[in-house]
């Protein structure tokens, strides 16, 4: 393979293992206990997402209070003065 074309590839050179290593990975190592297939695993993040963001939506529509709405401006109030938030001037 040319040089350009081994840096834009996603092959990796495989590693072999020496002739005298016997197993090199045995299934005694790293035992996988809890293995599931795509489709359940896809299946169960499905549900998951899906029960968290219609509890979410349960919630908010259901049992949270609605806020109440903003009360009207009284259109003859005068501005301060001074702004609250203003530093003092000394």
């Amino acid at each position: 393979m040319r040089p350009s074309l081994r840096l834009y590839s996603h092959e990796s050179p495989r590693i072999q293992a020496p002739k005298d290593a016997g197993v090199v990975f045995s299934n005694q190592a790293f035992p996988l206990r809890y293995v599931l297939n795509i489709k359940p695993w896809l299946f169960l993040c499905v549900v998951g997402f899906s029960g968290t963001f219609c509890g979410n939506y349960f919630y908010k529509r259901f049992l949270l209070r609605p806020n109440p709405p903003n009360p009207k401006r009284d259109p003859n109030e005068k501005p301060p003065e001074r702004h609250p938030h203003a530093p003092e001037e000394e």
